[in-house]
């Protein structure tokens, strides 16, 4: 069964709301009819209102675009050319090679066992003779020992000297070591 129709009278309110409809869509026709071309400016458009996505493939070219208003990071990667390639330096004051800088690097290691009775450790590492202490390092396997230094010397030497903490005791043996990184600063 079908349901009936029922047609009654149309009502002010249907009719104003008819026309409305037909002013709102007749006037963005009328508007893109009849206003004249290129009749609406800057003055006319909110700062900000225009995207790029609302620009036309190509329609801004190098023609278009105020010299100089235009930034490096504004282009995708690859984009702008190379300029041209600028003449070589003048080689440096040893030559073309430049400096060796640092070779013939070397690691030396000093291992001290701690016994019992220790109190005290000192052990260092020290560079061979034309060779420069580079840095260096060290530990001791007793936890009963405070490192008081570990650091280089003025003379090409790494050293470490830890102190027996106070109440405490060796009863076994362990070990302590340091290093030294050298090489030969040309």
């Amino acid at each position: 069964m079908l349901p009936k129709v029922v047609r009654g009278r149309l009502s002010y309110a249907n009719v104003m709301s008819t026309i409305a409809v037909f002013i709102a869509l007749g006037g963005v026709g009328y508007a893109a009819v009849t206003l004249p071309r290129n009749s609406v400016g800057s003055e006319q458009v909110r700062r900000g209102a225009i995207k790029s996505a609302d620009l036309a493939s190509r329609s801004v070219t190098s023609a278009k675009v105020r010299n100089g208003s235009l930034l490096a990071k504004d282009f995708r990667s690859g984009q702008l050319p190379a300029g041209p390639r600028g003449e070589t330096g003048a080689a440096g004051a040893r030559g073309a090679a430049g400096p060796p800088g640092v070779t013939g690097f070397e690691r030396v290691q000093v291992i001290h066992n701690v016994v019992p009775g220790d109190t005290f450790v000192v052990i260092s590492a020290g560079c061979p003779e034309g060779k420069t202490l580079l840095g260096g390092g060290g530990a001791i396997q007793d936890r009963k020992f405070n490192i008081s230094y570990l650091y280089p010397q003025s003379n090409d030497v790494f050293a470490l000297n830890a102190v027996l903490l106070p109440g405490e005791t060796v009863t076994g043996t362990s070990q302590a070591f340091v290093v030294a990184l050298c090489g030969r600063v040309g």
